[in-house]
């Protein structure tokens, strides 16, 4: 357990550490047209890391992957604090998306295996509580490097909080193989990041021929292998597994599409200082792991499928009141308090999903039950703020403003939110409990 809480300690300190300081980097490296693409291929390559963590997991246990994980973690930060350019900064993102998606899977693999099926809700629920100090601590801290150096300095406390989580649990972790045959979905993982990766560059160019070839030979690369990756009648949300996987995927997409633009929107929209985007990162983690709770509390005297609906319902509330009020001259105070109501909702579907593909993973085949379910969720958050970078790119372009893009990111997080709320009853009853 204590494996799967540090690992989310770092995975979070890392998102944070970005979101805070990213807007300022962009100022600084003049790479405003790549900020949606620096979360993006971040999370498509963690993507094919997280497939490859549960192969080995399966294969080999979880020690090895664990550790080569949060190795790479710490070169992506090397990379990133050093960025001379923005390129080399979204160089950066990806070792770190590879990390991040090895040492992640790992964990979450190795505690299937071991967490009773009794205490999943608790130990989710604890598990998103952890992003609450750490939302607290980091991003004020990460404001406060970089008003006094620079945001590179900001970077540097990852590498110390990995390190010591490295020396810490990696001889605690089980070195034994479970499964001695890999089924081959490393190779499938690795063509629909890259797939995924031609489509987010093609739709990022203005260029209409580079454009459409981009979009096309994207979809072509992605299609095959994600169906190879994911059970039958995923995409057409077939009840059961195949709708949990697809429907946690399409409201992951829609808390990226706006959330990877909630910080450029209080700095670019309403030039808010720093320390605001501090605030902004700790009343969202408020808001996770209280819905976490929420949820454990609720969760066998409430139908799974309604507590599903419930979460997505607060999070379209959430997404609109967000959009509304920071284009609006209010205090600061109501865009935050609407960042709440939006991850209160995350927060009781993440865990109610979560559990689900917990229950559902068999003996000896954890790591593979896992990826896929994680699979289709990470794909989700690589593209979304890879078009939602389309968005903000082209609106500047046209000379509307950032702000015009991050309306319509908007606009796509809440339909892409009403789409999982209205295929959520799909889910069969007994496959969330």
């Amino acid at each position: 357990m204590s494996t799967l809480l540090l690992s989310t300690v770092l995975m979070a300190a890392g998102e944070l550490t970005t979101a805070t300081v990213l807007p300022f980097a962009v100022q600084e490296l003049h790479g405003i047209a790549l900020y949606g693409l620096a979360f993006s291929v971040s999370s498509l390559v963690d993507m094919a890391a997280t497939v490859l963590a549960g192969d080995l997991t399966d294969r080999q246990g979880p020690r090895r992957p664990f550790a080569i994980g949060v190795t790479l973690f710490c070169l992506g930060v090397v990379i990133v604090l050093t960025a001379p350019g923005m390129t080399v900064l979204v160089i950066g993102r990806c070792v770190m998306g590879a990390g991040k998606g090895l040492f992640a899977g790992a964990a979450f693999a190795a505690q299937t295996i071991s967490i009773p099926a009794q205490l999943r809700s608790r130990v989710l629920a604890i598990t998103l509580t952890l992003w609450l100090p750490t939302a607290i601590i980091v991003p004020q801290a990460a404001a406060l490097l970089e008003r006094t150096w620079s945001w590179r300095i900001a970077y540097l406390p990852l590498i110390i909080l990995a390190a010591g989580i490295l020396g810490f649990r990696i001889y605690s972790l089980d070195g034994q193989a479970q499964r001695k045959v890999s089924d081959g979905h490393l190779a499938e993982g690795i063509r629909v990041a890259f797939g995924s990766g031609l489509l987010i560059v093609g739709i990022n160019n203005p260029n209409p021929l580079l454009f459409a070839s981009g979009l096309l030979t994207g979809a072509v690369l992605v299609t095959a292998p994600l169906r190879r990756l994911l059970p039958a009648g995923t995409f057409r949300a077939a009840p059961g597994l195949p709708a949990l996987i697809l429907t946690r995927a399409l409201f992951g997409f829609g808390v990226l599409a706006l959330e990877s633009f909630e910080s450029l929107a209080l700095t670019t929209v309403r030039s808010e200082p720093g320390w605001v985007l501090g605030v902004m990162m700790a009343c969202g983690s408020l808001g996770v792991s209280t819905g976490g709770w929420i949820r454990h509390r609720y969760c066998r005297r409430i139908s799974a499928v309604h507590l599903l609906r419930i979460g997505a319902a607060i999070s379209i509330l959430g997404v609109g009141g967000f959009c509304v009020s920071v284009f609006t001259p209010i205090p600061v105070a109501i865009p935050l308090i609407f960042v709440v109501v939006r991850h209160l909702g995350w927060g009781i579907v993440v865990t109610g999903t979560a559990e689900a593909l917990m229950a559902l993973a068999p003996r000896r085949q954890e790591g593979k039950v896992t990826a896929a379910g994680e699979t289709l969720l990470k794909l989700g958050f690589g593209l979304a703020p890879g078009i939602g970078g389309v968005f903000v790119a082209t609106a500047v372009r046209q000379g509307m403003g950032a702000g015009s893009g991050i309306a319509a990111a908007g606009a796509l997080s809440a339909v892409a939110l009403t789409a999982a709320f209205l295929l959520f009853p799909r889910i069969q009853r007994d496959t969330v409990r």
